[in-house]
């Protein structure tokens, strides 16, 4: 994941496991949800209201 993103970007991540949903923060520091999910369409779903919250 490293360098895959910059502050307050969301990052999708394809894994063996699923897509997981990556929060990039403050001096790169990442946080993500504690499950992946089973589709890139769920991932992206979720990505966007993410983000459209995170406007608000």
């Amino acid at each position: 994941m490293s360098g895959q993103g910059r502050e307050d970007d969301i990052v999708l991540q394809e894994l063996p496991d699923g897509w997981w949903v990556h929060f990039i923060g403050e001096g790169g520091a990442i946080d993500s949800y504690d499950t992946p999910f089973a589709s890139y369409r769920q991932a992206l779903g979720t990505a966007k209201a993410a983000a459209e919250f995170s406007a608000e």
